[in-house]
């Protein structure tokens, strides 16, 4: 999943691996490591909701995945970003 958006103009893109739970927030030339792929916590949680938080330049980015309650696996999550408590974005995918 690549979600693309701005930060105060600033071109930004959030990008999450479904296989590897592998999660990534890019900044202008900033890159940040959200969710390490060897975490247990990146590929077992009983949680529906994850949500990462960062501040950049003053800005708080937020991001939070949701995925379905009923066969996770198979169907969409949702995602919402946000920045500084404002949603952006809105989008489903895998």
């Amino acid at each position: 999943m690549n979600i693309q958006f701005e930060v105060n103009g600033t071109p930004a893109e959030f990008r999450w691996n479904n296989i590897t739970g592998a999660a990534d927030l890019r900044v202008g030339d900033e890159t940040l490591k959200l969710q390490n792929p060897l975490s247990l916590t990146s590929q077992f949680s009983s949680s529906r909701e994850r949500t990462w938080q960062h501040n950049i330049d003053g800005h708080e980015i937020e991001i939070v995945k949701l995925r379905p309650a009923i066969l996770p696996g198979f169907r969409e999550s949702q995602f919402t970003v946000k920045v500084d408590g404002k949603v952006v974005v809105e989008v489903k995918g895998t």
